[in-house]
């Protein structure tokens, strides 16, 4: 079901299993229009603009109608999402981008002036039917610009609706039990979002101030200049041709670089492929996540050299591997060797700080090692078990249990 308005009237859309989309007027429910499509409909978004109309259904075909000046609707494109049905889709709120949820866990995302797609997203539990993703919306005020998703079970995804590189989960339902996801939604203002599960609805805060914070300016550069997309590279993402970005050169032995927006599934041999273009590629680190074993979405790639790792930075700005773009910067570090850190622990020891203490148990006859209260607490805080500032709408209680933040990747949206 949807509400739009068109010429000043509000108009109402319900999707139907007979394979229509049936429009009324409100408030008086005077049929205004039946639109029919090739597969039982699951649901149809408008853009803000009014002009456009998203629908999909039990299919992966996305289906892309134009909003005549008569307020009929004729149908402009036909585009592929996954590979299996689709769930839901949204607008953003200046109506040249849309996104589609779809049942083999991903969400797809198209800018309206291209026939391709624009990002992939996989959900945490993908390809488990758990991880299907089912509800997906934008947010509609001010600077925010996050995409939200929910998947089948405990979790809802945020992603940057900037660039579509960083992503943050959050584990909505306790740690050890499933729920279902009932819906998601943003507050008029994107200020807050509210998750409704099996028992409770949840509130949660947005950081609005860090979503109205860029990290960095840049200077841009003349139309001839760039090249077709903008970036002073070609369409492959190649920067041969292009300055290099020497704001950003390295002198300190470095040899590592850090690539971000990583499809789920893609493997260290696509990388190396890609990178071996420019040097030899000494390592290739895909962190994953130790419960569900998918990757963090961001890898690793050293070089032998710094001079091979600058010279792979300066021609590389973006590349797509998967159907996912990917971006390009310098690590902060090189990953160390086990050797390297079993030197760098055995080091630790030897002097300085006791970072524990051994002693003797009666209770079950043998030395145990205790931690310090600090360790504890930091431990008690990691990333799997920090409260989120969740809220549960029935109760008014903070929910202190059960609800965590799990950044995937890039920066937190939420307020913990």
């Amino acid at each position: 079901m949807c509400i739009s308005s068109f010429a000043g009237q509000a108009r109402l859309f319900i999707c139907n299993n007979d394979e229509t989309i049936k429009v009324y007027d409100l408030p008086g429910l005077q049929r205004l229009a039946s639109i029919s499509l090739p597969t039982a409909v699951n649901y149809t978004s408008v853009s803000p603009d009014g002009t456009k109309l998203c629908a999909v259904g039990d299919s992966n075909q996305v289906y892309l109608y134009e909003v005549t000046g008569q307020g009929s609707y004729t149908q402009i494109s036909t585009l592929t999402a996954a590979n299996d049905a689709c769930f839901s889709c949204a607008w953003n709120q200046t109506s040249d981008k849309f996104a589609v949820a779809c049942q083999d866990g991903y969400v797809c995302v198209w800018d309206i002036r291209s026939s391709q797609k624009l990002a992939k997203l996989p959900s945490v539990q993908n390809p488990h039917v758990k991880g299907a993703a089912r509800s997906v919306k934008f947010s509609m005020a001010g600077s925010v610009d996050l995409l939200m998703f929910s998947e089948h079970m405990s979790y809802v995804n945020l992603v940057d609706a900037r660039t579509f590189n960083e992503t943050q989960s959050v584990r909505v339902a306790p740690a050890n039990s499933d729920q279902h996801i009932s819906g998601i939604t943003f507050s008029p203002d994107s200020k807050t979002i509210f998750v409704g599960l099996e028992t409770a609805v949840l509130e949660y805060d947005v950081d609005t101030m860090s979503r109205r914070s860029f990290p960095a300016g840049s200077l841009q550069m003349a139309d001839e200049d760039r090249g077709r997309n903008g970036t002073g590279a070609d369409e492959s993402g190649d920067r041969s041709h292009a300055e290099p970005r020497g704001r950003d050169r390295r002198d300190d032995g470095i040899k590592s670089l850090f690539v971000r927006g990583l499809a789920n599934g893609t493997r260290a041999e696509d990388l190396t492929a890609a990178f071996e273009n420019y040097g030899v590629v000494k390592d290739v680190y895909i962190p994953k996540d130790y419960y569900s074993g998918n990757i963090k979405g961001f890898a690793y790639i050293q070089y032998s050299s710094q001079e091979e790792a600058t010279k792979a930075y300066d021609k590389i700005e973006y590349l797509t591997i998967n159907g996912r773009r990917l971006t390009v910067e310098w690590a902060q570090g090189d990953r160390k060797t086990p050797n390297e850190m079993r030197s760098k622990e055995g080091g630790g020891r030897s002097g300085g700080r006791r970072r524990s203490v051994d002693r003797y148990s009666s209770r079950n006859g043998r030395y145990e090692r205790s931690r310090s209260r600090s360790r504890d607490r930091r431990r008690s805080r990691s990333r799997f078990g920090l409260p989120a500032a969740a809220r549960d709408l029935a109760t008014g209680r903070e929910t202190e249990k059960g609800t965590g933040i799990v950044t995937v990747v890039g920066t937190d949206f939420l307020i913990r």
